[in-house]
């Protein structure tokens, strides 16, 4: 019996970009190895007869939008990219994921996990982030959207007091000065490519698809952190969010990403990340 991937997205959510060129990667990638593609829509699947995943195949929630799949077809023989089986940490939100790297001494920009609109924790929250600006981050989302600079008090305050009345879950984070933002795609024990993203000059937030992108190389300590990042996290497959201080050059984990949108990584920079991490969870081998 051959081994079979299960490759998990939702055709009704809007949350990921690139899944159709994810899936196509991945089924290419499964083509290569001999190795049987299963693409499961949670929006379209019978959650009455949904096959039961064994010791010899693999189970991937590519986007997000999937996770009550995720949870239903998830045990603990199935191969994954889970550093250990906890269905509970499936849909951790990569913004309180960050709470696992400080409990873990990694080092990561300050961080208030719980926003509030009571106006003197806020003006001691500033305070203990070193002042303005700040950054404001809503919970749940991806590609940038909900991150904001925050310049002054009184802007905190009407942010805060719109989001609290909208019952919208935010945190605040230390603002680190820096020229770019690097993106570490962790596999396993090692770091497989860094794309650098540079810091755009009307816009502080990196995203790929609007700002300077290149590959390169990381020193091997800034690897390593990386590396600790993801395992931190529960993860052998993760995009680890880098950041360097232009002040002193001090390096910060911004954000631990799982799943990642690596497609566009592999068609503009020939990465070969899927069949990487198909011969990694199903061979434990490298590309040749």
């Amino acid at each position: 019996m051959s081994a079979k991937f299960f490759c998990l997205f939702n055709s009704v959510s809007t949350e990921s970009h690139n899944v159709e060129d994810r899936l196509k990667l991945l089924d290419k990638g499964c083509q290569k190895l001999g190795i049987e593609f299963v693409v499961l829509d949670q929006a379209k699947s019978d959650f009455s007869r949904l096959p039961v995943p064994t010791e010899n195949d693999g189970l991937y929630n590519c986007a997000r939008g999937s996770y009550l799949l995720e949870y239903a077809l998830l045990n603990p023989r199935v191969k994954t990219f889970y550093r250990s089986y906890n269905p509970n940490s499936i849909k951790d939100d990569n913004g309180m994921l960050q709470a696992a790297l400080t409990i873990q001494n990694i080092s990561t920009p300050k961080t208030i996990f719980c926003g509030t609109s009571d106006r003197k924790l806020l003006k001691d929250y500033a305070n203990y982030l070193g002042g303005f600006p700040l950054i404001l981050k809503t919970y749940g989302k991806s590609g940038g959207l909900g991150v904001m600079s925050v310049d002054s008090l009184s802007s905190l305050y009407s942010l805060a007091d719109y989001l609290v009345a909208e019952d919208v879950a935010f945190q605040l984070k230390e603002w680190i000065e820096a020229d770019s933002v690097e993106r570490v795609t962790v596999l396993g024990n090692r770091v497989l490519y860094t794309i650098s993203r540079a810091v755009g000059l009307e816009d502080f937030r990196t995203d790929y698809f609007k700002n300077h992108n290149e590959l390169i190389s990381l020193d091997k300590e800034s690897e390593q952190l990386a590396i600790q990042a993801a395992h931190a996290c529960n993860y052998n497959f993760a995009g680890v969010d880098l950041i360097r201080r232009k002040s002193d050059g001090k390096t910060f984990i911004l954000e631990v990403n799982f799943p990642q949108n690596f497609a566009p990584h592999e068609i503009d920079f020939k990465t070969n990340c899927a069949e990487e991490m198909l011969r990694w969870l199903f061979l434990q081998t490298k590309v040749q």
